[in-house]
């Protein structure tokens, strides 16, 4: 499943690459890239610049929300990861960062093979 139209086109108009964590928190949690955006740049993150799993949980606790890391996932594939469609989750492979909503995958790497480190249910405080 595609990355919604909308959100592409905010990270266009920052001219903004290496989003992937910015993308997937903005998909996780209903807000708009550009919202997201405005957060890591107040934390220190410049465009172009990838962002570290410490600053993406900085980062949704600022905007009210709270993780659960799963265990139960770790080692599954982009191609199969199934995952309660009723709760937003991150998933996390070697250097990306990827949205699950309504059980569907949220980025550019569905249908491919790259091995989930980690999974964290999204959950509003």
């Amino acid at each position: 499943m595609a990355i919604p139209k909308t959100i592409m086109a905010e990270k266009d108009q920052l001219k903004d690459t290496n989003a992937c964590g910015l993308i997937a928190i903005a998909i996780a949690t209903n807000k708009t890239f550009g919202e997201v955006h405005a957060i890591f740049k107040r934390i220190g993150r410049r465009n172009k610049q990838g962002v570290t799993t410490w600053q993406m949980k900085k980062v949704l606790h600022i905007l009210g929300f709270k993780i659960e890391e799963l265990d139960k996932w770790k080692g599954k594939t982009c191609t199969t990861l199934t995952l309660p469609r009723k709760d937003n989750y991150i998933a996390l492979t070697s250097g990306h960062a990827l949205a699950v909503k309504f059980g569907l995958v949220k980025d550019w790497t569905d249908g491919r093979r790259h091995r989930i480190q980690q999974v964290w249910k999204i959950v509003a405080r």
